[in-house]
C-alpha cells in the first residue's frame, strides 16, 4: 500500500479501532527499556533507555481516554465494572503470577541476603500496587521487583481518572483536573529543588508519582475526539512526515528534557501523529508485522526481561559473549518467554476480557482494547 500525503479526515479517525502503529512504539519502548538495563553504564544512548517508559505513560494516557470517549459517545455512558474488568483481566494475571515467581526464586536464591530480606519487605507494596510510593532504588546490589513502580503508577491513575470522566457533565472538567495535577506537581518539584519540603515525605512523594505523560496523554486525547480539535491537530501534526520528524526531535532532546514536561508533549505528540495519519512515514515503519508482534507481547517482556537478564549473564560468562553483542541473547530470550506467556497464558484471560468490551470486540481490536504497559526508569 503506497503512503498517502495527507491524512484521513476526523470520520474516519473516530472509526479506527486499531492503530497498528501504537505496538510498533511499544516495541520501541521495550527495546529501549532492556538496552538500559544493559548497558547504561557502558553506552551514553543506553543510559537515556530508561525514558521508554514515558513512551509507554504517553500511549497508556491518550489510548485509555480515548477509548472512555469513544465507549461514552457510543452508548451514551462509561460502564466502569466494564473498564476495571478489562483492566484486571489484562494486568493482573500475569503480574500476580511473575510476583509469586519472583517469591519463589527469592526463596531458593537470596532468602539469607540483604537484597532477599529488602524484597520479602516490599512485598505488601507489591501487592498491593503502591511500590512507587514505598519502595525506593537504593542500594549496591539494586532493588528486587524494583520495576513495579510503573505498573503501580497506572494504576493509581486510573482508579480515579474513568470515574472523572463518567460523572463530570461538561468535557472541560476532566482537562482542568488534568491540568490541575500537572500543576500541582510542577509546584512540589520546584519546592523539593528550593529544599522547603522533604522529597521522601508521602504526600510528596505520592504527588510527584503523577506521570506527566499519561496526563498530557489524556489532555490530547479530549482535543483529537473533538472535531474541531482534530482539525487543528490535523494540521500541526497531520502533515506528510509530521511523525518522522518527531521522532527525530524526540532522538535529539532526550538528551537535554530528560523527565521533562516538554518531552512528554513531544512524545504524546507522536503518539497522536501515528493515529492521526497511520499511513505516514514512521507510522508506517511501526506497522511492520515483526515490530508490531514484539509491541504485542511487550507487557510479558516487561515483566520477565529481569529475570531474562540473569540467564543472559550467565550464558556470557559461560561462553565469553562479547559485551556488545549481549542484547541479542537477551532480547531473543525475552521475546521467546513473552511469547510462551502470551500464547498459554494470557491468551485465556484476553479471551475473558472480550466479554467486557464496551462494543463487540473484532479479532484485530485486540490490540487496541489491550491496555499498554510500562517499564524500568532509575
Amino acid at each position: 500500500m503506497a503512503i498517502t500525503s495527507s491524512a484521513p479526515d476526523y470520520d474516519s479517525y473516530i472509526k479506527t479501532r486499531y492503530f497498528p502503529a501504537l505496538d510498533g512504539l511499544r516495541c520501541i519502548s521495550i527495546v529501549a527499556v532492556i538496552l538500559f538495563h544493559l548497558y547504561h553504564n557502558q553506552y551514553r544512548i543506553a543510559a537515556h533507555g530508561n525514558m521508554g517508559v514515558w513512551l509507554f505513560f504517553a500511549i497508556s494516557g491518550f489510548l485509555i481516554t480515548t477509548l472512555l470517549l469513544r465507549e461514552r459517545s457510543a452508548n451514551g455512558r462509561i460502564s466502569l465494572r466494564k473498564f476495571y474488568m478489562r483492566r484486571s483481566l489484562r494486568i493482573f494475571p500475569l503480574y500476580y503470577a511473575v510476583v509469586c515467581l519472583y517469591v519463589i526464586l527469592t526463596l531458593l536464591v537470596q532468602r539469607h541476603t540483604q537484597q532477599g530480606r529488602e524484597f520479602f519487605h516490599h512485598v505488601p507494596y507489591y501487592l498491593t500496587y503502591t511500590s512507587n510510593w514505598f519502595v525506593t532504588l537504593a542500594g549496591a546490589q539494586g532493588v528486587t521487583f524494583y520495576f513495579a513502580w510503573s505498573l503501580a503508577t497506572e494504576e493509581q491513575f486510573y482508579l480515579a481518572w474513568p470515574w472523572i470522566i463518567r460523572f463530570t457533565r461538561r468535557w472541560y472538567l476532566p482537562v482542568v483536573f488534568i491540568f490541575f495535577l500537572i500543576g500541582l506537581k510542577f509546584l512540589i518539584g520546584d519546592l523539593e529543588s528550593r529544599g522547603l519540603i522533604d522529597p521522601q515525605a508521602l504526600l510528596p512523594r505520592i504527588i510527584m508519582s503523577i506521570a506527566y505523560p499519561i496526563c498530557v496523554g489524556c489532555i490530547v486525547a479530549f482535543v483529537l475526539h473533538n472535531r474541531h480539535g482534530f482539525a487543528i491537530a490535523r494540521r500541526i501534526i497531520g502533515w506528510f512526515g509530521a511523525d518522522l520528524t518527531i521522532a527525530v526531535i524526540i532522538g535529539i532532546s532526550i538528551y537535554f528534557l530528560n523527565e521533562s514536561l516538554m518531552l512528554a508533549i513531544w512524545m504524546v505528540a507522536l503518539v497522536a501523529a501515528v493515529c492521526i495519519h497511520p499511513q505516514n512515514i514512521f507510522a508506517r515503519l511501526m506497522s511492520f508485522r515483526p515490530v508490531r508482534y514484539i509491541g504485542q507481547i511487550s507487557y510479558g517482556m516487561y515483566l520477565l526481561h529481569m529475570m531474562c537478564m540473569q540467564i543472559t549473564r550467565g550464558i556470557q560468562t559461560r561462553f565469553r559473549v562479547p559485551t556488545q553483542y549481549v542484547w541479542i541473547i537477551e532480547i531473543g530470550l525475552a521475546i521467546g518467554v513473552a511469547s510462551a506467556s502470551y500464547w498459554t497464558f494470557e491468551r485465556w484471560f484476553l479471551k475473558l476480557k472480550e466479554r467486557f468490551s464496551a462494543r463487540p470486540a473484532k479479532k484485530q481490536d485486540v490490540a487496541i482494547i489491550a491496555e499498554p504497559v510500562v517499564a524500568e526508569r532509575t
